[in-house]
């Protein structure tokens, strides 16, 4: 004769569920699948999920009427398809297979756990994707203090030449030492940040011929004024390596011309993409139309960026997220890791970070790597460490900018929740 079968109801939340707990108090709720999001405060709701979330319970929880009854959030929940119910016949238990992040190398621990997984994480080198490589500077003279002063902002911000009072260039060895550590890492294109004020040409040209013995793509960055110039160098050394050029405009640059410059580079084979760096409202001129906007914060143009950079509650509402990229908010800054920059002084900065990490004239790469995996200048600055640390939106929100790591008294947010 058949046994009767008996069937155990079981509260499931959905794998495609990226949860973010937020100090005990609430919790961020991102569907993938349909990348829509909910946020709730309630006790209720939040304890329901730190037991969905531990260990033993694997993201289900025998059914209790009393766990999900009369609590607003959790029937939304239910509604959405975040929180289902399940039978399993004969007292089984279902499986869910719960997204987790591997953190056996994760560094956010004790320092001595930290030393212990550094040391299993084998080539480091792996990690350093990219670099920024500051060739020379621009003079500053006096009557330039205005232009000089916007342009080192601009500099800290994205990858344009600084402005010194003495002339400092990277020396042809340290270009060239830098270039062979490169070759152990994951680095595939590398950017080339050069001024060609006089007497810079002939600098230049012995720069190419290094360059030529290395198999990168090089970006090649660079003011407007000087595209003329840096065009020249490369068809008359015949340069052949795989490259591309980027020009930057600002306030101070001539913007009548642009048109003729593209077409005059096409002309003879180059082709250069245009960026445009803008502070305020009058930095949208005639002549500039297409053209990416680069925002640089000024520190006095917040008013600026609250209108027409930072994040809005539609910008939130329309964020389009897969599991990978909350993972990587979660735990990295996806603007900058990865990166190292290398100023002509041989100075070694992880991407918008503050403080130098060492010197190319001292230090090789590999240690550089290893130092900013252990102090986090940059690479793994989250929103968590941040003034974003109790908001709701932390995960969902964009990496930590370049002016908000390197100006604490830049504007943040206008939807912090």
């Amino acid at each position: 004769m058949d046994m009767p079968t008996t069937n155990t109801r079981w509260i499931i939340i959905s794998p495609s569920v990226y949860v973010d707990i937020i100090n005990e108090g609430k919790v961020m709720l991102y569907d993938t699948q349909t990348q829509t999001y909910m946020i709730s405060e309630s006790q209720k709701m939040v304890g329901l999920v730190q037991r969905l979330y531990e260990p033993a319970n694997m993201g289900a929880l025998p059914y209790s009427e009393d766990a999900i009854s009369n609590d607003a959030d959790i029937t939304q929940a239910f509604n959405r398809g975040i929180l289902f119910l399940k039978d399993i016949s004969d007292g089984g238990r279902p499986i869910n297979l719960l997204p987790y992040i591997n953190l056996q190398t994760d560094l956010d621990c004790t320092n001595d756990e930290k030393e212990e997984r550094l040391r299993t994480m084998g080539n480091k080198m792996r990690f350093l994707s990219g670099v920024h490589i500051y060739l020379n500077c621009k003079l500053r003279d006096s009557q330039q203090h205005t232009m000089a002063a916007f342009r080192n902002r601009s500099h800290r911000q994205h990858p344009v030449p600084p402005y010194y009072l003495t002339n400092v260039r990277l020396s042809q060895q340290a270009l060239a030492i830098t270039l062979n550590q490169l070759k152990v890492s994951s680095t595939a294109v590398v950017n080339i940040i050069v001024s060609l004020d006089k007497d810079e040409q002939a600098y230049f040209s012995d720069v190419l011929d290094t360059l030529s013995l290395y198999n990168f793509k090089y970006v090649f960055n660079c003011y407007d004024e000087d595209i003329k110039c840096l065009s020249e160098l490369l068809l008359a050394k015949e340069f052949t390596g795989n490259y591309s050029i980027t020009s930057y405009i600002d306030r101070y640059s001539r913007t009548d011309n642009l048109n003729a410059i593209s077409a005059s580079l096409q002309d003879q084979g180059l082709s250069v993409v245009f960026k445009k760096i803008v502070a305020d409202e009058n930095d949208f001129v005639d002549g500039t139309d297409g053209i990416d906007m680069l925002p640089v914060w000024t520190g006095n143009n917040e008013t600026f960026l609250r209108r027409y950079v930072l994040m809005t509650q539609e910008d939130i509402d329309n964020s389009r997220l897969t599991m990978e990229d909350l993972f990587r908010h979660m735990k990295l800054n996806a603007s900058s890791f990865g990166v190292m920059e290398i100023l002509p002084t041989g100075s070694i900065y992880a991407l918008n970070a503050k403080v130098p990490l060492g010197n190319i004239y001292i230090d090789d790469l590999y240690h550089i790597v290893e130092k900013e995996l252990r102090e986090n200048t940059s690479w793994r600055i989250t929103r968590k460490e941040t003034d974003c640390d109790e908001c709701a939106y932390r995960t969902i929100c964009p990496p930590v900018s370049a002016f908000e790591t390197l100006y604490k008294t830049a504007p943040k947010c206008l939807i912090k929740r």
